[in-house]
Order: structure tokens, then sequence, then C-alpha cells
């Protein structure tokens, strides 16, 4: 039995290890080597009657509501799009997070989770950075040409983001080897310096908000007051800044940020969502119904699949939140890897106001690894 236990470990290693390569797909469909790999352990942990897939009640409660609305929802709007989007959501929430929280209330694999990404994400930002600086592929592009398929240039550049954070807190990890600490340092700094050279705001976004939030819980548990004063005394005084640089470069926001298209969107999505309430439209209906997606999760959720799902979500978020928050700040054994995951869920979050629902499973991983961090380090039992 420790074989088999050290076997799928392994797996589910590789597995997160291959998520930020979504783009690769079999038989045409969202469906990836992750999700492969996840199912063989799925197996194998329920042939050797694993307790996994019960999971944290706090969080099972809410997830199951979820899946009762979105079940609802789609039996009631019969579409072929509906059912396949549906597939994905009870995969993530059957599958993916229960498995990657069983593992990651573990620390030594837990750690070695955090590395894995850190590692892989950052070989992808410098693959990025030496093709924008020494070929003529442009630093605005799509994702074919950096040589990765992610689709859109999107894509490519949340991962980047992701990747800066994350080996962020690799950087500051001072139990970690001198080495890891010089790469993660290293990619931070080339991840800032793509994003900053994009056009893609979300990604700005995503790096400036995950980047405040793990400066800020690193001096809260360094205990360093003044500087915690000096921190809180710039924010508040760069504000006015903020406000005037947004001011003074609204056009190009607006244009850039495609503001009109968006504030069309989530104007129709809550006028048209009244009369399908409390069950919604049907999951990706939106695009056929709208003749548009929506950027923002919770119009997206509201016009599609209902009130009753969007809160049930909303809970299962705020549950995340509180997860990193409290969870990992309040560790006693503190560990500033860690709080890339505290930066990670609030720059997702940003990235989940302005784009349609994240269904990924790069990014439901993280949110696993940050749940499995609250438990190991609260010493609940599964």
């Amino acid at each position: 039995m420790e074989i088999i236990d050290k076997i799928l470990k392994l797996v589910t290693l590789l597995a997160v290890a291959l998520s930020p390569f979504w783009f690769i797909t079999f038989f045409g469909i969202n469906l990836g080597p992750t999700d492969l790999l996840m199912l063989i352990v799925f197996f194998v942990l329920i042939l050797t009657n694993r307790r996994f897939f019960f999971g944290p009640k706090f969080l099972m409660y809410p997830l199951i509501l979820f899946m009762i609305f979105i079940t609802i929802s789609t039996v009631i709007n019969y579409n072929v799009v509906s059912y396949t989007a549906y597939v994905q959501y009870f995969w993530l929430f059957i599958v993916v997070i229960p498995i990657t929280t069983y593992y990651s209330t573990d620390d030594v694999w837990r750690y070695q989770a955090i590395l894995t990404l850190s590692a892989i994400t950052g070989i992808i930002t410098l693959h990025t950075l030496y093709m924008g600086l020494f070929t003529s592929a442009e630093w605005y592009g799509g994702g074919s040409t950096y040589g990765w398929k992610y689709g859109t240039y999107n894509g490519l550049y949340w991962v980047i983001a992701s990747s800066a954070l994350l080996n962020l807190g690799v950087a500051f990890d001072n139990r970690l080897r001198s080495s890891l600490r010089i790469f993660g340092s290293i990619i931070f700094i080339a991840g800032s310096i793509i994003i900053t050279n994009s056009r893609t705001q979300s990604a700005m976004l995503m790096l400036l908000i995950g980047s405040c939030f793990i400066l800020f819980s690193l001096l809260i548990k360094l205990e360093k007051f003044k500087l915690i004063k000096a921190y809180i005394f710039m924010l508040i005084f760069s504000v006015p800044f903020i406000i005037y640089f947004i001011l003074s470069n609204w056009k190009y926001i607006y244009v850039v940020g495609n503001l009109n298209s968006r504030f069309t969107q989530y104007r129709l999505a809550f006028i048209q969502g009244l009369s399908e309430q409390p069950f919604g439209a049907g999951l990706r209906s939106s695009s056929d119904l709208l003749g548009m997606s929506i950027h923002n999760f919770a119009f997206s959720y509201w016009f599609e699949i209902g009130i009753f799902a969007l809160i049930s979500y909303l809970i299962f978020i705020i549950i995340i939140a509180k997860c990193s928050s409290f969870g990992i700040l309040n560790a006693s054994d503190f560990r500033p890897i860690e709080l890339s995951l505290f930066g990670m869920f609030f720059a997702t979050f940003a990235l989940l106001m302005f784009q349609p629902e994240l269904v990924r499973r790069f990014w439901y991983i993280m949110y696993a690894i940050i749940i499995g961090t609250f438990i190991s380090n609260n010493r609940f039992v599964l």
C-alpha cells in the first residue's frame, strides 16, 4: 500500500506539472494529459477505499449545491454546448479539486507541487522572454508567436503572471537553496518585464494585485510593523496618482480594455438574466442568446446558470479566500513559498472580474493546494 501511495503521489504531481500546458488536448475536446493522469489516480483511490472524495465538509457543501443547481439548469435548458460545459465543472469539482486537496495536506508533496509549478511556468516565461528579445516575435501577439499554442496571447500572459507570483514566493523562502531563490528572483523579474511590455491589462492587474498581497502578507508574518505602516502609507499616497493616471489615459484604457463592449455585456446579461431566473439560460448560452460572451464571472453565472448557482459559487470563493487569508497567514509553521498561493488567489479573483469563468485545471489546482494548505496548517481531518 505504501508503494501505491508513492506512485499515486508522483502521478498526481506529474498531472499538476502538466496543468499549465492546457493547449495539449485529445480528441478535439478539453481533455488533456492532466485529466488522464487524474482519472487514473481517481480510480485507484476508489478501488483502495480512500475517503478523499468526501473532502472537508466546509468545502463540499457549497460545491454540492453548485453542482445541483447547474445540473438543474443544464437539464431544463437542453443544449449540447451546455452539456459539454457541465462535464467540465463536474470533472473539476468531483475529481481535480478533491484529489489535489487530498495530497496537498501532505507538507512535502505540497511544497514539491508549488516548486514544480514555479519551475514549469518559469521555463515558459524564459522561453517567451528569449523569443521577445532575440527573435522577430512581437511582445503583443498570439501564443503561436512564441511557440506556445495557447490560442490567444491572454492565456500565455496569465500563465506568465502566475509564474511571476509563484516565483516571488520562492525568492523570499529562506529555507530553500540559494540557487532556487535566485532562479525565483530571475523569473519574477523576467515575468514582470514581459507583462509590462504586453497589452494584456488583465495580466498586469494580476501581477500588481498578487505582488501587493504577497509583499504585505510577508511583512505581517515577519512582524515588520514599521515597514507595514510605511507600506500602507505608500499605498494610500499612491491612490491620487493612480486615479490621475487612469483619468489622463482613460481613452487609451477604454479602447485597449474594450470597456465599451464589456459594459454592454454586463448590462445585457443583467437585464436579460432577470427573465431567466432562478436557473439561468444554460451554460455557455450567452454567445447564442446575447451574441457575445460575458467577460465577468458574476454576470456570466447570473445569466447562464442563475442566482442559486451564483451564490453557491460565491460561497466557494469566500471559503478559498478564508483558507488563503487565515489558513496561510495564521500558520505557526511559516513558509514564504505558501504566500505565493495567497497572492495567486487574489490575482485570479481579479482576473475573474474581467474574464468569463475559468475552467482550466491549472487555476483550480491552485485553489485546491490553498485548501490543502489550510487543512494541514489547521489540523483538519479529511
